[in-house]
């Protein structure tokens, strides 16, 4: 049974439940004890012990839309112990890993997502590149806080809001290419990056009239260019 890793896309949730009967079937034809977990008042799909060896699954017919893919990792980066955990998807890319699960390298967003929620890739050590999209309007507090080796980021054009501690100690991203829907921009977005630019899609004028929070040493004190094309 092929394994594939953390990522994005829509099919009906019977193609779900048809996949977790075959990862069921599967996990008992290989001779393991199958069982549905629970981590506080999360659960996780598949438990599949034979010994010493423990596995935990999740199941989906794909997790490119960010939040499934946030509600599936939620379970499993809770489980305290080192045993392998993986989601299992139909979505055709390469694997990677995340915090002890796969971690993710490369995101791309459906255009139908408006809203990155805290903290949905915090901690995604692994992830080198993000791209919202066309959708994204707003982008939550912490929300690639720690993705400590995503070199490059690229906002939708309708991307109005950053939140407070946004790429908190994502400390490979040391240029933003800021479109000029633009609105506000919450506190010490880049916190503990050495920053060096801001590349923005509007004048200078038009940035002067960004709500910028003013504890955000990091971003202010970076250098500006403007009328940038992406």
């Amino acid at each position: 049974m092929g394994l594939r890793y953390l990522l994005l896309g829509s099919r009906s949730a019977d193609v779900g439940h048809v996949l977790e009967n075959i990862v069921y079937l599967e996990l008992m034809r290989r001779g393991y004890d199958v069982c549905i977990g629970k981590v506080d008042e999360y659960e996780v799909d598949f438990v599949a012990m034979k010994g010493r060896d423990v596995k935990y699954f999740q199941v989906a017919a794909s997790v490119r839309d960010g939040l499934t893919l946030e509600r599936d990792l939620r379970p499993l980066v809770k489980i305290g112990d080192n045993y392998p955990k993986a989601i299992l998807t139909l979505d055709d890319d390469p694997a990677c890993d995340y915090d002890g699960v796969k971690r993710l390298k490369s995101v791309i967003l459906p255009n139908s997502i408006e809203v990155i929620g805290s903290l949905a890739f915090g901690r995604c050590t692994g992830m080198t590149s993000f791209n919202c999209g066309n959708g994204v309007r707003i982008i939550e507090h912490c929300a690639f806080g720690t993705a400590q080796s995503m070199s490059k980021f690229v906002f939708s054009e309708r991307t109005e809001f950053i939140g407070w501690e946004c790429f908190h100690h994502a400390s490979a991203l040391t240029t933003l290419n800021i479109p000029k829907s633009i609105k506000k921009i919450d506190y010490s977005i880049m916190n503990g990056v050495l920053f060096e630019t801001v590349n923005f899609a509007g004048s200078e004028d038009e940035w002067k009239k960004v709500d910028v929070n003013s504890n955000n040493s990091e971003l202010l004190g970076a250098t500006y260019n403007y009328n940038v094309k992406f």
